[in-house]
């Protein structure tokens, strides 16, 4: 008798067969990524201004920042009568510097170096990875509080963060 209690006991407290797992889904932020190849051309067609964040005047031109989108140039030779005339594409932009015939960009946490001696022909000469940058846009979101969906390098640069449904998450922020 006592045989058949312990192996009800042992039973009750030992599950057989496979485990099953479901998917926890829970609210976070998914990183959408660009790719940067230095000679790639990132030139396009001027498009209509939204959200400006800053401007730098680069001789007789206007570059205008459009955070997150890119550069749009502007040809000022007439003040009275600017001409926007061209796009320089790059997702994910931060700030913007020009020298020369060279433009500095900042994107996550690298420096991207191009050559605008031609509008229509802008090309990445160079990208410089900041290590141990605070930017963090590349490795995690910024100034937030929850789960995440973990950066994958190989995909590109991270240029920004959405709102989306994560199934199973691994990565997590606190504060």
């Amino acid at each position: 008798m006592k045989f058949i209690f312990l192996l009800l006991a042992c039973l009750i407290f030992v599950q057989c067969g496979e485990e099953i797992v479901e998917d926890v889904i829970r609210p976070g932020l998914s990183p959408r990524y660009t790719t940067l190849i230095e000679g790639q051309n990132i030139s396009a067609d001027a498009m209509p201004y939204d959200e400006l964040s800053n401007f730098v005047i680069y001789g007789d031109y206007l570059l205008l920042l459009e955070k997150g989108m890119g550069v749009h140039i502007i040809d000022n030779q007439n003040p009275s009568s600017p001409i926007n005339f061209a796009f320089i594409e790059m997702p994910g932009i931060i700030g913007v510097v020009a020298l020369d015939d060279s433009m500095i960009i900042s994107l996550a946490n690298y420096l991207i170096t191009v050559d605008i001696s031609d509008f229509m022909n802008v090309t990445i000469v160079n990208i410089l990875e900041i290590e141990n940058s605070a930017q963090g846009l590349g490795l995690y979101p910024l100034d937030y509080t929850g789960y995440f969906e973990c950066v994958d390098p190989e995909k590109g640069v991270v240029f920004e963060w959405v709102n989306e449904e994560l199934t199973n998450p691994k990565c997590r922020t606190f504060r």
